[in-house]
C-alpha cells in the first residue's frame, strides 16, 4: 500500500464543522516545525492551534472562582473536574472508560508511574504503566485540595471517587464518556470525547518520537513489551525517558498548566462554611 502525503486539505465537515485532516505543527524534536507527514490513508484531527485555543478558553474561565452563589460553585466544579480529567487524558492517552483517570496518592513519588486499567476488567492482566509529568501531577494534586473543599462545603461523604462531576441537585455524578461529551462538543465542537489520542499520536509521530514509544503510550503493546511478563524486553525507563524528551515540549506548546481549583483556601484561617458569608478575593 503506498504512503500518501497529508496536507492541509480540509475533510468533510462534522456536524457542521469542519475537521482538518492536516497534521498538527509543532516544534521538532531539534527546534524545527514539523507540518507535514507521511502517512497512510487520512487522519482526522484538528489543527494544533484549534487544540491550544480550546484549552485556553477553559482556562480562562476557570481564571474565576466563586464565592457565594450555590450554582457557580457547582458549575466552577464541573468545569475544573474536566480540565483536570482532560488534562490527565491528553497526557497519558487515557481510553474511554468510567474514571479515565487515578488517585494522586497512587502515583509513584519515586518515578511518577501508576497503574491504569483502560482497556480491562479488575484482573489487571492487560493493565499498562502511565507515566505522569510532573506538570499533570502538580495539577492533580490541586484538584485533590479542591476536592477537599468541595466535600466540607457541601458535606459530600462516602465518596471515595477520585473525580467526579455535580448535579445541580448536588448529586456525585461519574466522569464517564457521556459526562465528558458536553466539555469536549463545547470548546472541540465536531470530534469525538477520545480527540486527544489521535491529536497526541500525531503529535508524537510528528516530532520523531520513536514509532515503538508511541505504540506504547497508546496502549497497543505487543508480545515483548507487557510489562509484567517475565520474559519482557521492555525499559519502562528508557520509555519515561523518551516521554520526557518528546512529550512534555507538546504540553508546554499546547499551554496545559496547572490551574488551583478552590483548594487554595485550605491555607486561610476561615472555615469553610465562612467563605459563604465573607467571599474572598482571588
Amino acid at each position: 500500500m503506498a504512503a500518501f502525503k497529508v496536507t492541509t486539505e480540509v475533510s468533510k465537515p462534522v456536524y457542521g464543522v469542519e475537521s482538518e485532516a492536516s497534521t498538527p505543527s509543532l516544534p521538532g524534536a531539534y527546534g524545527g516545525r514539523l507540518s507535514d507527514a507521511l502517512c497512510l490513508g487520512t487522519r482526522l484531527c484538528p489543527r494544533t492551534d484549534r487544540f491550544q485555543e480550546a484549552i485556553a478558553r477553559v482556562t480562562g474561565e476557570l481564571k474565576t472562582k466563586p464565592y457565594s452563589s450555590e450554582p457557580k460553585w457547582i458549575q466552577f466544579h464541573n468545569l475544573y473536574t474536566f480540565y483536570t480529567v482532560w488534562m490527565f487524558s491528553i497526557a497519558t492517552g487515557v481510553r474511554k472508560i468510567i474514571t479515565p483517570y487515578v488517585d494522586p496518592r497512587d502515583v509513584s513519588t519515586i518515578n511518577g508511574v501508576a497503574l491504569l486499567r483502560d482497556k480491562d476488567s479488575d484482573s489487571g492482566a492487560k493493565a499498562k504503566l502511565i507515566w505522569i509529568p510532573e506538570v499533570i501531577m502538580k495539577q492533580m494534586e490541586h484538584y485533590a485540595d479542591h476536592l477537599k473543599v468541595m466535600r466540607d462545603r457541601f458535606q459530600i461523604e462516602n465518596v471515595e471517587l477520585p473525580c467526579f462531576f455535580l448535579s445541580d441537585e448536588i448529586k456525585v455524578q461519574l466522569v464517564r464518556p457521556k459526562s465528558m461529551f458536553p466539555y469536549v462538543s463545547r470548546y472541540l465542537p465536531g470530534f469525538p470525547v477520545d480527540i486527544h489520542r489521535r491529536f497526541i499520536f500525531n503529535c508524537l509521530l510528528d516530532a520523531g518520537c520513536p514509532s515503538e514509544i508511541v505504540r506504547v503510550w497508546m496502549g497497543h503493546a505487543v508480545a515483548g513489551e507487557e510489562w509484567w511478563a517475565p520474559d519482557a524486553t521492555f525499559s519502562h525507563a528508557e520509555y519515561r525517558s523518551h516521554l520526557r524528551r518528546y512529550l512534555v515540549p507538546i504540553l508546554e506548546y499546547l499551554c496545559l498548566n496547572p490551574i488551583k481549583g478552590m483548594g487554595y483556601l485550605l491555607n486561610r484561617r476561615e472555615t469553610v462554611h465562612g467563605w459563604q458569608q465573607h467571599p474572598l478575593g482571588n
